[in-house]
């Protein structure tokens, strides 16, 4: 009776398994036709009938193309920005180059004098000595004309003149001056060297020598100083040339001892010089402690070069040579 019932009972557990898994198989089956109905449905409305299909093939191949030039627009951007890139480097080199410049044309401006030169020879500023001009002023007016003649002339007539006149006196004067002009005759440029001081030499020199001057006043002076040399260099052309009719007797006698006893010194041979004594018509450099001063600086700094001689007519005399930039 027990087993009967046992039996009983392990059919029902079966019967409601068979029955759960036939209520499970079905709602599957019925999810899983929905879910098709609902594609099915969405297809529908994705559908396109013949009538507009058209439009929508002209929107698309509009579409295309513009997608088609965005991308060769991206090419062109892509290129550009090539190019661009590898002329980087040239740009940071031409930057560098400009900012080196740039510090060059700062440093020459630091430096630059108040009043700068024209390229033109600049005018007698003083006689070749001062000294005679005091008591025979009119004799040095008349020989500063000769000398800007005897400048402006052509160097083989104006020898043939000056040989031409030695013959014609015939003195043994005369042939020496002709041989000693001819032992000293260099090319002297027109216009006398100005080797400008630059602040960091300045700043270099020596407290003792530099004193109070400053860079201003020490380029104005290297100015003057240049115009002095250039009216000497005109007096002794004259001399070299025997040119001077129009000067005194005494002035002459004193420019031809400054030929032979300077201006023939190997130091200032074919070189720009003035005396000492030229600076009694300075502005910027005059015959006291501060143009003294000035004088021991630019030796100092190498811009002039001291040569002493001794003539029967002004006793014993200093000019100073101009030196050149190397």
């Amino acid at each position: 009776m027990e087993a009967l019932r046992a039996s009983a009972s392990t059919f029902q557990d079966d019967l409601l398994d068979e029955n759960c898994s036939s209520s499970s198989s079905f709602s599957n089956m019925t999810q899983a036709f929905s879910q098709r109905i609902s594609e099915l449905q969405q297809l529908v409305c994705f559908r396109v009938e013949d009538s507009v299909k058209h439009i929508f093939v002209r929107d698309i191949q509009g579409i295309e193309a513009s997608v088609r030039a965005l991308e060769q627009l991206f090419d062109e951007l892509r290129q550009r920005t090539q190019q661009e890139m590898a002329s980087v480097p040239k740009a940071r080199a031409l930057l560098q180059a400009a900012e080196l410049q740039q510090q060059h044309l700062q440093q020459i401006s630091s430096n630059l004098p108040q009043h700068l030169p024209s390229t033109c020879p600049a005018p007698a500023a003083a006689p070749a000595a001062a000294a005679a001009a005091a008591h025979q002023q009119g004799a040095a007016v008349k020989q500063q004309g000769a000398a800007g003649t005897a400048v402006l002339g052509v160097r083989g007539a104006t020898s043939a003149a000056a040989a031409a006149a030695d013959d014609a006196r015939g003195s043994k004067a005369a042939d020496k001056r002709r041989k000693d002009g001819q032992a000293a005759a260099r090319p002297v440029p027109g216009a006398a060297p100005r080797w400008y001081v630059t602040a960091a030499e300045l700043a270099s020199v020596p407290s003792y020598i530099k004193g109070r001057l400053t860079l201003e006043k020490v380029n104005a002076a290297v100015d003057e100083l240049a115009g002095f040399a250039e009216a000497c260099a005109k007096a002794m052309a004259s001399v070299a040339r025997n040119q001077l009719a129009r000067v005194g007797a005494e002035e002459r006698i004193r420019l031809q001892e400054l030929y032979h006893s300077i201006a023939n010194k190997e130091a200032a041979k074919g070189r720009f010089w003035f005396l000492e004594n030229d600076l009694r018509a300075g502005t910027a450099v005059k015959m006291d402690k501060s143009g003294k001063s000035m004088l021991m600086l630019l030796r100092h700094l190498g811009r002039l070069q001291e040569v002493r001689a001794v003539l029967d007519s002004m006793g014993s005399v200093t000019a100073y040579v101009l030196q050149a930039q190397a």
